[in-house]
């Protein structure tokens, strides 16, 4: 399992899993250093860097620094714990036409520890939010269960941390690119729901009502229980029940209902 000087692989995708599955092994991550491309109509990559994820070193900026004009020069806005040491762990692939991609250079020098079997699996490599991951979340989102609860869920049903495959971070991220990716899009999928829900059933009641930048302002919906349970009590009172929960419910109502 670990790669020689000399060694051939038949494309470059083969050659980085094979050292990537070597680094799982021997406990550290592995990271790309640099690439380098052909000047042909194909971008061909000729070289391919990888390198182990602890070389280098952070660079450390002051927390504001200010020039002569009084203006801020550079502002961090949080300190970040870095875990580079400087580590010189590396290997080279080069591209060697059809015979497809040869180790030029293999550095298994590390000066820091190896990662101890129990934390291999939080490893960079050992992480990834699956399609079962991502199912689960959403399920728990559907019963009002947030990001952190139903990753400490996930973590009961699979007995421990280590048999989760991701982390409550990696579940947070996911969660940032879904939102991200409803952004413009959120209140017309929910008008778009309601006119299917109106389409199954014809008592469905809803309405809303949208200002001149075309953006929804109220939004009005009644199933057909609520409707036979006016006919009987006439007003009814509705709590909200996402109160501070999230920036779209902010506040409970109180609704008159007079049609």
């Amino acid at each position: 399992m670990k790669p020689y000087v000399g060694q051939i692989f038949p494309n470059l995708e083969l050659a980085m899993q094979f050292y990537i599955s070597y680094a799982k092994l021997c406990g550290f991550s592995v990271r790309v250093e640099s690439t380098k491309r052909a000047t042909d109509v194909a971008r061909t990559i000729t070289w391919k860097y990888l390198c182990c994820t602890r070389k280098g070193f952070k660079s450390v900026s002051p927390y504001a620094e200010f020039n002569p004009t009084g203006e801020s020069a550079n502002v961090v806005k949080r300190r970040r714990p870095s875990n580079r040491c400087g580590c010189e762990a590396n290997i080279r692939f080069k591209y060697v036409g059809n015979d497809g991609y040869r180790v030029t250079k293999l550095d298994c020098r590390h000066n820091h520890p190896m990662l101890k079997l129990s934390e291999m699996v939080f490893s960079k490599e050992n992480r990834e939010v699956t399609s079962l991951h991502q199912e689960f979340i959403m399920n728990c989102l559907k019963s009002n269960v947030g990001v952190t609860k139903s990753f400490r869920v996930y973590k009961n049903l699979v007995g421990s941390y280590a048999n989760v495959g991701a982390t409550v971070v990696d579940f947070k991220n996911f969660m940032r690119g879904l939102n991200s990716y409803l952004i413009g899009s959120d209140a017309q999928m929910v008008i778009n729901d309601f006119f299917k829900k109106k389409e199954i059933c014809d008592a469905f009641y809803f309405d809303y009502y949208v200002n001149k930048e075309d953006q929804l302002c109220r939004l009005f919906w009644c199933d057909p229980i609520n409707r036979k349970s006016f006919s009987y009590f006439g007003d009814v009172v509705s709590a909200d029940a996402t109160y501070q929960l999230n920036r779209y419910f902010l506040s409970t109502r109180i609704i008159n209902m007079k049609h």
